[in-house]
């Protein structure tokens, strides 16, 4: 009997060490999905297109903040022309070309109509295009807390907003790449338009 009080102690020890562990490893896990809270404003036309809409605070940027509104009332029955109306041009396909390693190592660089310096794109495909996107814009980098959507430590994606047309050529669905939360911010109706495939049926 004297042996089995001795033993119960450190079952008790054990037992403890094994919550911690466990408390340690739930929470690791929970910060995977932790991630910072974006308040939602009604969509403005003016605020999307000006610098507020991409600002570099720390703080959801403006275009972020109007994803709900956007893809729930303001997109739905519009065509591209409408659309580039309210967010500003889309960058092309062409825009996106993906870069070769030779592009970058050529050092031939010039300047675009924004007097930005620029190389001059040769890859094959473009960036994005598995998504099969129409139109695209940036609304900034994925709000994280310390992991970011694929696991990985104080390294967040920026994020791409996708929208695509239908055969009808007005708006048919919407994505965001570099981030998995969206469809839970939105909520419904435009939860249901959220897809990382173009539908073809």
């Amino acid at each position: 009997m004297a042996s089995i009080f001795r033993i119960h102690p450190l079952l008790i020890g054990l037992f403890i060490a094994l919550l911690s562990v466990a408390a340690v490893c739930g929470g690791i896990t929970g910060l995977r999905y932790c991630a910072i809270r974006i308040p939602q404003r009604t969509f403005s036309s003016e605020l999307w297109k000006s610098e507020k809409g991409l600002d570099s605070t720390g703080k959801p940027l403006m275009r972020q903040e109007m994803i709900k509104d956007l893809v729930n009332r303001v997109l739905p029955g519009k065509n591209r022309e409408e659309i580039e109306a309210l967010l500003g041009p889309s960058a092309t396909h062409e825009g996106m070309r993906r870069y070769r390693l030779e592009d970058w190592e050529s050092g031939k660089a010039v300047r675009d109509e924004r007097g930005q310096l620029v190389y001059k794109r040769t890859g094959k495909g473009y960036y994005y295009d598995e998504y099969d996107w129409d139109l695209i814009y940036g609304i900034g980098k994925e709000r994280i807390f310390i992991y970011d959507h694929c696991g990985l430590a104080m390294s967040p994606d920026l994020e791409y907003l996708i929208i695509r047309l239908g055969p009808d050529g007005r708006f048919a669905s919407w994505y965001i790449c570099g981030s998995t939360r969206w469809p839970s911010i939105v909520g419904e109706p435009g939860r249901s338009s959220f897809s990382a495939a173009r539908d073809n049926g």
